[in-house]
């Protein structure tokens, strides 16, 4: 269906541009709410810091952060914890931000601890398909160990195929 001229409502310069001019202004404002939350989150951190803890528990400390300002306060939190000296605990449902920050890793399901190691451990041997989706694992075969030798195992699939993995 063709569109008429008189049915554009960006018929003319002025009013292209004043959308232009709008649509900038969203965008800025969404970067001022963002970087409003991350002044929040900085002022939180400073009054948790003045009790000189030993421990600071962050619950989804970067949750609410877009994608750049959470990259930012990602670097800000290794620097500072690195600073200080302190144990940092972090809550997160983000594998991304587990595996930037964390020197050890536990993995939670349902309230109960399923692993806990390094980032490459976690990522490298993950002990359950719970604990495999997290860390990123996507392609999850199940089999039986039919035998195993000089630290590798030989599954076989429902199917019948037969591989090798290391144990």
């Amino acid at each position: 269906e063709s569109v008429e001229p008189s049915d554009d409502p960006l018929r003319d310069e002025a009013d292209r541009a004043r959308f232009i001019q709008g649509a900038r202004r969203v965008r800025h404002l969404h970067h001022l709410r963002a970087a409003a939350h991350l002044r929040q989150q900085r002022v939180a951190l400073a009054r948790a810091l003045m009790t000189h803890p030993s421990v600071l528990l962050l619950d989804e400390p970067l949750s609410a952060l877009d994608p750049y300002l959470r990259g930012r306060m990602r670097e800000e939190l290794r620097r500072l914890q690195g600073e200080l000296g302190i144990t940092f605990i972090r809550v997160t449902h983000s594998q991304d931000e587990a595996m930037a920050l964390a020197d050890l890793i536990m993995v939670m399901e349902s309230g109960r601890i399923r692993q806990m190691g390094t980032p490459r451990e976690l990522y490298k041997h993950p002990r359950t398909p719970f604990v495999a989706r997290f860390m990123g694992g996507r392609n999850l075969l199940s089999g039986e160990v039919v035998a195993s030798h000089d630290r590798r195992a030989t599954v076989q699939s429902q199917g019948g195929a037969r591989f090798a993995i290391p144990i």
